[in-house]
Parts: structure tokens; sequence; C-alpha cells
């Protein structure tokens, strides 16, 4: 009888496996990273083209509004803020 073809797979090394793992860890931090510069891009992005309309009257930052910066909303999905309220007051008539 033959059991060359019932070999059972070898698991992985573990040195494999933590480096999958590490793989892993790398690549979803550049996505959060990514995720939020892309947030606060957008974000400036769009108070920068407000601000060049001509329909904002007054413009200012306040730094350090929002003291907590991690969380997860309402739905359960995480966000994370870098605590800069951007503040536009809208020109009447505009």
């Amino acid at each position: 009888m033959n059991h060359a073809s019932s070999q059972t797979p070898q698991p992985q090394s573990s040195s494999k496996a933590r480096l999958r793992s590490k793989r892993l860890l790398v690549l979803v931090v550049g996505i959060i990273v990514l995720y939020l510069l892309v947030a606060y891009v957008e974000r400036d992005y769009l108070f920068k083209c407000l601000e060049q309309s001509g329909g904002l009257s007054e413009t200012y930052v306040v730094d350090d509004f929002h003291k907590v910066r991690k969380g997860k909303n309402g739905g359960g999905d995480p966000w994370e803020t870098d605590g800069r309220l951007f503040v536009g007051i809208v020109t009447p008539g505009k």
C-alpha cells in the first residue's frame, strides 16, 4: 500500500508565520495612515476651495479642539482626528 499520496500538509514554521503576521500588520498600518492622510487632505482641500471661492468672510482653525483623538462611532466604525476644528463664516448673499 502506497502512503505517499496521503501525506498531511506540514504546518508553517513559526518564523514564517511571524513574518506573515508582521507583513499583514505593516499593510494594515499603511492603509490606516493612507486613510487618515486622505481624510485630512480632503478637509484641507475643501476648506481651501471655500476660501478661494470668496464665499467665506472669515476663517480660522482651533487647534486641540477635540481632546479625544480616537474612538468608535455609533455603528462601531473606528474614527480618528488630529484635533483641529476648521471654522468658516459664510458671507451673506454669496
